[in-house]
């Protein structure tokens, strides 16, 4: 829908031509459905690339044990010989419990753990085999409405209740551990567009309990018991999702909603969520940027009337317009006044509920040299080492 064509200018050079004006082309092309693989490998075999994979990188695939680890090795033949690649080997290991993850780096079995307890971080720190790489992330949590289902498709009242009925400091405070920070925004305070203005949700009972009553349920009377799908996995913006949603619905109690939690297995999660399934009232979701524009946030998880793939279904015009408008423009200080605008409208009609922006924290072993934490989540490796 967007590439018109594609032309290799010589061995060093590509031009895209486009249809139409696409403003976040450059930065989608950072994203990791654009990296640069070998024709030679991929026409080989189209089926098995996804197997064995060749990249442009500085490590090179060795292979992959599903459920337990991908090895790599270093490519002497890299491109770019300046600072790395240092390491002989890396492995990468699948371990799915957070705790079982942070257990096998204190006894050194694995060197970085990714997306810890948010517990365990204080344990990390006083630990003097440790070190914990540490930065603001690029993501957001949120809890979500179903769009496709009365009464949260119509009833802005009954939403905005719902937002002052919340305490998300505490549960910053006491399930992200203070690692974090309560979010007034959709997109991260880091990234350009950000609206400082919008002065978020303050936890406020009496004001909840008002809104209820002029939404239609007074001290909650009409409104069902209601279901919350909560993350059955640790992801980067929300660490334990069922504590979460525990605190939610004991939040929500206070002003006479009743819920109820509901969770899957994370991919039937995700496959039912995103069909809207009329069993789902509010679910918990939430992001990690790809590329450092506010499109891939704002447009992406929000703009309902872009696609059904979009996880949000809110319908509004207006947004809409927005979300196309921050498309076709190219000055950047033109964007992010588009998108301030948009975050505005958010607040104003309360498609979600912004929750937290998490702070990233890997843990390493103090052998890990020149790790650096990437926006994205990414794990760049090139230029890290292993003091003996």
């Amino acid at each position: 829908k967007t590439v018109d064509s594609i032309e290799a200018k010589d061995e060093h050079t590509v031009v895209f031509k486009l249809k139409t004006v696409e403003a976040p082309f450059l930065a989608n092309l950072g994203m990791d459905f654009a990296d640069i693989i070998s024709p030679t490998a991929f026409m080989k075999d189209p089926a098995a690339f996804v197997r064995n994979p060749v990249g442009t990188g500085p490590y090179k695939f060795v292979n992959w044990v599903k459920d337990d680890r991908i090895t790599l090795e270093a490519f002497k033949d890299y491109w770019d010989k300046d600072r790395g690649p240092y390491m002989d080997k890396v492995i990468f290991r699948a371990i799915p419990e957070n705790a079982v993850r942070f257990l096998e780096l204190k006894a050194g079995k694995i060197h970085i753990c990714q997306f810890p307890n948010a517990a365990d971080i204080p344990m990390a720190k006083k630990d003097a085999k440790l070190w914990v790489p540490t930065q603001p992330g690029m993501n957001i949590g949120y809890l979500g409405f179903n769009h496709k289902k009365e009464p949260w498709k119509s009833n802005k009242n009954l939403r905005r209740a719902l937002a002052h009925a919340i305490n998300r400091k505490a549960i910053v405070d006491n399930i992200y551990q203070g690692m974090g920070q309560v979010a007034k925004n959709c997109i991260p305070p880091t990234m350009w567009g950000y609206n400082t203005e919008v002065p978020g949700y303050e936890y406020n009972v009496d004001l909840a309990k008002k809104l209820l009553a002029e939404a239609g349920f007074p001290e909650g009377k009409g409104l069902p018991e209601i279901t919350l799908w909560s993350m059955p996995v640790a992801r980067p913006y929300n660490p334990e999702g069922l504590k979460v949603g525990v605190a939610m619905i004991g939040d929500l109690a206070k002003i006479g909603i009743s819920a109820r939690i509901v969770s899957y297995d994370w991919g039937t999660y995700l496959k039912r969520q995103i069909q809207q399934p009329n069993d789902m009232d509010l679910f918990q979701l939430g992001w990690t940027g790809d590329n450092g524009d506010p499109d891939n946030f704002l447009a992406v998880l929000f703009d309902g009337m872009a696609s059904e793939a979009v996880r949000t279904q809110w319908h509004n015009e207006a947004y809409h317009k927005l979300m196309l408008d921050g498309k076709q423009t190219i000055d950047q200080a033109k964007r992010a006044e588009i998108y301030k605008k948009s975050q505005q409208l958010m607040f104003d009609e309360v498609p979600v509920i912004p929750i937290a922006h998490s702070t990233v924290m890997w843990p390493a072993v103090k052998a890990v040299k020149n790790f650096k934490l990437h926006p994205t989540g990414s794990v760049r490796l090139k230029s890290v080492w292993l003091e003996k």
